[in-house]
Parts: structure tokens; sequence; C-alpha cells
């Protein structure tokens, strides 16, 4: 009895991810097509099946105002939810929102909860951004040592930037660290790294 329970539950299960996945497939047609408005019911009903991706779309189409009336706390409500099923675009998009106080309350502290959150997910922007912002103080105490380290991850992550200023960082320190940084900056196309190697 047990047995057939646990596979009608593991059926539910996989029929429920195969539609979530066709719903979000058939919104990002829609949505390419720009028929905002279906593509925006497609992307709801694949979010409401926990599609990370799909609840993307839906906060970012509520904030951008694509296919449904603009509205910012369904915006941060559904790209919260993409957040926590670990899409890194939605922790992103929720710290810039908070960062420029966009139609809500500028608070660099909730920005800087949810850069590290995009952070955790490897998105090399958010690292980059918690690295700025421990580096300046913003939203946190400065710390030059936490601002390395996610610079370090930054770069790991292949963001040129983050690169860029870790050679800066090591250019009276570490002339070998500093070329290193300097290096991979410039292959990964940021112009002023090849400058400086």
């Amino acid at each position: 009895m047990l047995k057939k329970i646990l596979l009608m539950l593991l059926f539910i299960f996989i029929y429920a991810a195969n539609d979530s996945s066709i719903y979000f497939k058939k919104g990002m047609n829609l949505f390419f097509n720009r028929n905002y408005k279906k593509a925006f019911i497609y992307f709801k009903k694949s979010c409401e099946l926990n599609n990370a991706n799909a609840c993307f779309r839906v906060g970012f189409m509520y904030a951008k105002n694509k296919g449904v009336k603009q509205n910012i706390k369904k915006a941060l409500f559904y790209l919260n939810k993409a957040c926590n099923l670990g899409n890194a675009r939605g922790c992103f998009n929720i710290a810039l929102l908070h960062e420029i106080g966009f139609k809500i309350k500028q608070n660099n502290k909730k920005a800087l909860v949810f850069f590290k959150k995009a952070c955790k997910l490897n998105m090399p922007e958010g690292c980059f951004n918690v690295a700025l912002y421990y580096q300046n103080g913003i939203g946190t105490k400065k710390s030059i040592n936490k601002s390395i380290d996610y610079y370090k991850k930054a770069c790991r992550l292949n963001s040129a930037e983050g690169c860029y200023l870790l050679g800066n960082f090591y250019k009276n320190k570490n002339h070998k660290f500093s070329k290193k940084y300097f290096q991979k900056a410039c292959i990964l196309g940021f112009e002023a790294g090849c400058q400086k190697k």
C-alpha cells in the first residue's frame, strides 16, 4: 500500500514538473513574439507549479509593465518566490529594486541581503555588488577583507570587473597577483585590464 502511494506521488510530481516546463516554453514563445498578455498567463501557471524561471518572468513582467499592469508589490512577491526556488536573477532584481528604491523605499541593507543570495547562487554580478557594498560601507560596515573575498568569487565566476578591481587592489602589494587578475579581466573583454597587464 505504501509503495502504491509513493509511486502515485512520484507520478504526480513528474507530471507537474512536465506541465511546468510546457507552460514555461509556451510562455517564452509568446513572450518572444511580443504577445505579453498570453505569455504572462503561461508563466503564472508554470510559477504556480514552482518553476523558478517562470516566477522570475512573472515578477519581471509586473515590474516592467509587460502584459500586466505594473505592480511592484506583486513583482517583489514573485521575484522572491523565484529567488527562494534558486533563481539568482530573482534575488538580483529584488536587490536592484531596493538599491534604487524603485516605487518602494530605498534600502541598501535589504539590497545587500539579496545581492548575497544571488552571489550564493553563483551569479557573478551578485558577488561583484556585495564586494562593492563592503568596499564602500554601503548598507553594512566597511570591510576590505570581505570585499576582496567577494571580488575573488566574482572573478572566479568570470566577472571581468571583479578581476580588474582585484588587479587594482594587488597593484602595489603583489605584482604577480595583480598581473594575473588584470590578464583575466582582459581575456574576459575588460579593455582597461589589457592596458594594465
